[in-house]
C-alpha cells in the first residue's frame, strides 16, 4: 500500500491505514519526537556550557598575547614605507591581518 503525502511516499505492507488524516498524524508524531530530542540535547548542551563556565573555562581558542617587540618593529617598518606589507608579514611571520591590528595599537 503506497501514501503520497506531499511528495514523499510511505509504503507498509503490515500497516493498514486507510485515511489521509491518520497518515498526517503519523507523520505529525514523527516530527513531534524528533523536535523533543532536538530541545533535549540543546538544553544538555547549555547545561554542559554552563556548568563550564561555573568551573571557569571558557571555549573557543586561546587569544596570544601581542608581542611588544614585534607591534614596535612593525610600526617601524611601516612608517618607513620603504618595506611591502607583504614583507613585513613574511618577516615577522603574522598574517596581513594581524600587521594591521598592531598598527592601530
Amino acid at each position: 500500500m503506497f501514501f503520497l503525502f506531499k511528495e514523499a511516499y510511505f509504503y507498509s505492507d503490515s500497516l493498514q491505514v486507510t485515511s489521509r488524516c491518520a497518515i498526517r498524524g503519523f507523520f505529525q508524531l514523527i516530527a513531534l519526537l524528533a523536535e523533543f530530542e532536538h530541545n533535549i540535547i540543546s538544553e544538555r548542551t547549555k547545561a554542559g556550557l554552563e556548568a563550564a563556565r561555573a568551573r571557569g573555562r571558557t571555549g573557543g581558542r586561546p587569544k596570544l598575547k601581542a608581542d611588544a617587540v614585534k607591534i614596535a618593529i612593525a610600526k617601524q617598518l611601516h612608517a618607513s614605507n620603504s618595506t611591502k606589507v607583504k614583507e613585513i608579514c613574511h618577516t615577522l611571520h603574522i598574517s596581513k591581518a594581524t600587521l594591521y591590528r598592531y598598527l592601530k595599537m
